[in-house]
């Protein structure tokens, strides 16, 4: 459960930040994204080791100094929200999801990201933390109808 709920606060809202600040401006970082950018379907995302020992670096080693027990429940959420990530990243990508569905909409939502600004839309699972930070892309009929 505490998992779950530090998933759901912790990893969702960095996912995000984790995408722009880290995957679009830091080296050796950038060089793997901008890779993927130039074909998607090309391998994605950073090594899994090294996305796995930034997430303990960010999740693990500062609780750990107050409370470990803490520390391995927050280490455990961010880990399972990172792969949850992973999986989602790599289904959009690959996999041809029913239109309307949650999956086929973060498809949609991922795409803007690749093919028509990539200074927005850095959230793979959902858009909120775009809509919270102001970096969501609105589709251009969305867009349209809310003129």
């Amino acid at each position: 459960m505490a998992a779950g709920g530090t998933r759901a606060i912790g990893d969702d809202a960095s996912e995000g930040q984790k995408h722009r600040l880290i995957y679009h401006h830091i080296l050796p970082f950038k060089r793997y994204h901008e890779a993927h950018h130039e074909n998607p379907r090309a391998y994605v995302g950073a090594p899994p080791l090294l996305g796995t020992f930034l997430v303990f670096l960010t999740s693990f080693i500062p609780f750990a100094m107050v409370a470990p027990i803490i520390a391995n429940g927050v280490s455990v959420g961010m880990l399972a929200g990172y792969t949850l990530y992973m999986f989602i990243h790599y289904a959009i990508h690959f996999w041809e999801p029913p239109p309307g569905s949650l999956l086929y909409r973060a498809r949609l939502r991922h795409a803007m990201h690749h093919y028509r600004d990539n200074r927005g839309n850095f959230g793979v699972s959902t858009s909120f933390w775009d809509r919270v930070f102001g970096t969501r892309i609105q589709r251009v009929m969305e867009h349209s109808l809310a003129s």
